[in-house]
């Protein structure tokens, strides 16, 4: 009888490996296309000391978008310690150019641009309009 559970066992570990084998192989696979071409490899990372233009919607879409101008990321609140009551989702707190602070879900980020007249970003009134 212990000769079936190993089989099983035996089964069920291999099933697992393979899965996460061909898991792994379509994530290197997988290279995204812009109008059938592909676009070409390059890792970069945002720089939270820089200050974004940052675009948001609502969480399916069917709301108002809003846009914050001159933020810069300072952290994010991790909803497991309950700080944010019945709210599932982490927050990310962003501070404004008047130092108000904002908190934001991930989701609702949809785009995110570097705030044009750096060093310091000042203010949103530092960039000119044409």
């Amino acid at each position: 009888m212990s000769e079936f559970w190993f089989f099983i066992l035996g089964l069920f570990v291999g099933m697992v490996i393979i899965s996460v084998a061909m898991s792994n192989r379509r994530r290197k696979d997988y290279v995204p296309t812009v109008l059938g071409s592909s676009v070409p490899l390059a890792t970069h990372t945002i720089d939270f000391s820089r200050r974004y233009d940052v675009s948001t919607s609502s969480r399916y879409g069917d709301g108002p978008s809003r846009e914050f101008r001159a933020i810069r990321i300072v952290g994010y609140v991790d909803n497991q310690a309950g700080s944010v009551g019945k709210f599932s989702e982490d927050w990310i707190v962003a501070e404004l150019p008047d130092n108000r602070k904002i908190y934001l879900t991930p989701r609702s980020i949809q785009v995110m641009e570097e705030t044009p007249n750096e060093p310091g970003n000042a203010c949103p009134s530092a960039i000119e309009k044409s």
